[in-house]
């Protein structure tokens, strides 16, 4: 995994999507996106059907966070609001957010209950109280490559000119990077990038109260981090409300067929030709049932192949040698995607044997009730069984 601390100190601009949900995080991955944004908003409206106003806690929070970090192996930054709480509440975030693999977080300033940024009514805690806070998350930190972005939302209550200075404070605290929420125009913007020489995030929310940029325009004025936090919630809910209207109008979804992934792109999204193999694994009962190679063959099979210290197949361009399969299970996995009597499920899995090709399992396991005495006799069997 390329390490965010180095991404957004880069000259190129990094642009982070906003997900909120574990298959948005695989898209945003498939798609080519090397870090990305897990959206609070996004969060409250897909787990509650609410709005960004306070309703999500460090539980909700975690809990997704961890669910997006386990389904990506790219870095994951986490809207922590306001940390949910005092001092200690974001040293006790910071620990848990950190174990559950996110790579870093954003905390802002605004006072509870919090709201979307781009929102009316805030109000903010004094700079003293929040540097209490950025400091706590600086030091909870274990992992020196897990960031910290400093937001804050005063441009709204004090003005630009306030909103710089807390900028620059929590810069001396040890911030990251800097995040001044929701300035009013890219002259605005440009005054930021001028006089806070640090890593500095753009939001560009689609409606929001920041025009939106580029991110080739945001970057020469000094803004490296590009956030687009909503792109995706929006656009999703607007294509859930399409095709929802379709569906109650007309009683079909058939106008939308070119416009929705099918069922074999779905299942190739949550890769489940890969946890297909991990059945084969885990499953002796379904191996014998779909080879026809009743169980006692196959551990008879496992027990030689285990012990053998000779013996490795070829899937791919993986190779899997005996010291890897510790146990039956494992070699029962090796056996059983040999044979050539899976039944179109381990369509396009046959290994080689030591090099020389594609055998029959179930063949060679039928001719022999007994158990192959040497790794040379098994060798011997498969070449006489060669498929071409």
């Amino acid at each position: 995994m390329k390490k965010l601390s180095s991404m957004i100190k880069s000259k190129k601009p990094l642009v982070i999507p906003g997900v909120y949900d574990a298959i948005g995080a695989k898209i945003a991955e498939n798609v080519g996106f090397d870090a990305m944004f897990q959206t609070g908003y996004g969060t409250s409206a897909t787990l509650f059907g609410m709005p960004d106003y306070g309703f999500i806690g460090a539980t909700e929070t975690v809990d997704n966070a961890r669910r997006i970090s386990n389904a990506i192996s790219v870095p994951l930054i986490v809207d922590s609001d306001t940390g949910y709480g005092n001092a200690l509440s974001v040293w006790k975030l910071v620990k848990e957010l950190e174990a559950a693999g996110a790579a870093g977080i954003f905390l802002e300033d605004q006072k509870w209950p919090k709201r979307c940024g781009h929102m009316q009514g805030k109000d903010v805690i004094s700079q003293e109280e929040y540097t209490e806070k950025l400091g706590a998350a600086i030091d909870a930190r274990e992992n020196k490559d897990f960031i910290i972005v400093a937001r804050t939302d005063s441009r709204a209550t004090e003005g630009l000119d306030k909103a710089i200075e807390r900028g620059l404070e929590n810069k001396k605290t040890g911030a990251d990077a800097v995040f001044i929420e929701a300035p009013k125009s890219l002259g605005e913007m440009k005054r930021i990038g001028k006089e806070i020489k640090a890593p500095l995030v753009a939001n560009m929310i689609e409606g929001g109260a920041t025009p939106i940029n580029s991110a080739e325009t945001l970057s020469k004025i000094g803004f490296n981090i590009i956030l687009y936090p909503l792109s995706v919630l929006f656009a999703n809910a607007f294509a859930t409300m399409n095709i929802l209207k379709e569906l109650k109008n007309t009683g079909t979804t058939s106008k939308y067929k070119q416009k929705v992934v099918d069922f074999d792109q779905f299942n190739n999204l949550v890769e489940l030709d890969k946890f297909k193999k991990f059945m084969w694994n885990f499953d002796p009962i379904k191996i014998s049932a779909i080879t026809k190679v009743p169980q006692d063959q196959l551990y008879k099979a496992a027990e030689l192949i285990s012990k053998s210290k000779k013996t490795s197949f070829t899937f791919g361009q993986d190779t899997i040698n005996d010291s890897d399969t510790e146990n039956y299970i494992d070699a029962i996995y090796n056996l059983a995607v040999i044979t050539d009597n899976l039944e179109g499920e381990g369509k396009g899995l046959y290994p080689t044997f030591n090099g020389i090709g594609s055998a029959s399992f179930y063949e060679i396991f039928e001719s022999n009730k007994q158990p192959f005495s040497t790794t040379k006799e098994i060798v011997k069997k498969i070449k006489d069984k060669t498929i071409k």
